[in-house]
């Protein structure tokens, strides 16, 4: 039996997500945006979905959550189930994706719960994140092992270097009250990833 897709009414309010199959000649504007999902690819059985996203207010293809545009959500198969991965770009126009904490499932049986999921998790990530830049300074520098030359030591202080420059430049970025909530953790965070690094202890002030 083929796919039908779904075209739903979404309406966000705090962290309560009401989803509804849509009449699509009734009135839409109690939603605040409507999605429309497809499979995207379908090798051997395994079958991937996407969607499309569309803002009732302004009728553009993207809505957006705490300052992010959400892009689409995405439901890769593995033949045993789909999980839920969300797509979004922040005011500086960088994308990123990122994973539900739910356990995958057969998209056409429980899509209301993957969308649902990953909604609530585009809600905590844009609360938490300002924008990509802060995400990547928060997971810090690739781990070294081993032994290296100098040549490659002297890579690894640039890319330091590099790094804490990308600090600086984020706390320019960011607006006052972003900074105010974030400074903290971001200083921690960039201690942490430099004295791990050198097995020093090193403290950004």
């Amino acid at each position: 039996m083929g796919f039908t897709e779904h075209i739903l009414g979404v309406k966000i309010l705090d962290n309560f997500i009401a989803i509804e199959i849509c009449d699509t000649f009734g009135d839409l504007n109690k939603y605040d945006f409507i999605y429309t999902d497809y499979l995207s690819s379908n090798y051997n059985g395994n079958t991937s979905y996407s969607s499309k996203i569309r803002d009732i207010k302004n009728g553009q293809d993207y809505y957006i959550i705490n300052g992010w545009k959400l892009l689409s959500i995405n439901f890769p198969g593995n033949w045993f189930g789909n999980f839920t991965y969300v797509h979004l770009e922040d005011r500086f126009g960088r994308g990123t994706s990122v994973q539900a904490p739910v356990n995958q499932a057969i998209y056409p049986d429980s899509f209301k719960h993957l969308i649902r999921e990953g909604l609530l998790e585009a809600l905590r990530f844009t609360k938490d994140t300002p924008c990509v830049e802060y995400e990547e300074i928060i997971q810090g520098l690739k781990p070294v092992s081993g032994s290296m030359n100098i040549e490659q030591f002297h890579k690894l202080v640039e890319s330091v270097d590099t790094y804490i420059t990308k600090y600086r430049e984020l706390r320019s970025k960011l607006t006052n009250e972003e900074l105010s909530s974030v400074d903290d953790k971001l200083k921690v965070a960039v201690s942490e990833n430099i004295s791990k690094l050198f097995g020093l202890s090193i403290k950004i002030e």
